[in-house]
């Protein structure tokens, strides 16, 4: 608590989303920005088909910080 503050403002790692039919691609894209602002190194985007979508700088076929994660699920 001392290095991330109370609330914490320091995102994990990997941070996972998963979408619902409410959500869309702009909002999805706004949280990926703010997890990546907050120090997320992947943001991973699970669609409503089971897909993962993963994120850092840009997207990218398969995790980095994760490569044998499926794509599916």
């Amino acid at each position: 608590m001392e290095e991330t503050g109370e609330p914490p403002t320091l995102a994990p790692e990997i941070c996972v989303e998963v979408m619902s039919t409410s959500n869309d691609w702009d909002e999805m894209e706004a949280k990926i920005s703010l997890y990546r602002e907050a120090g997320a190194e992947e943001v991973w985007v699970v669609d409503e088909t089971g897909r993962v979508h993963f994120f850092a700088e840009e997207e990218l076929e398969q995790s980095a910080r994760a490569p044998d994660f499926p794509n599916t699920l």
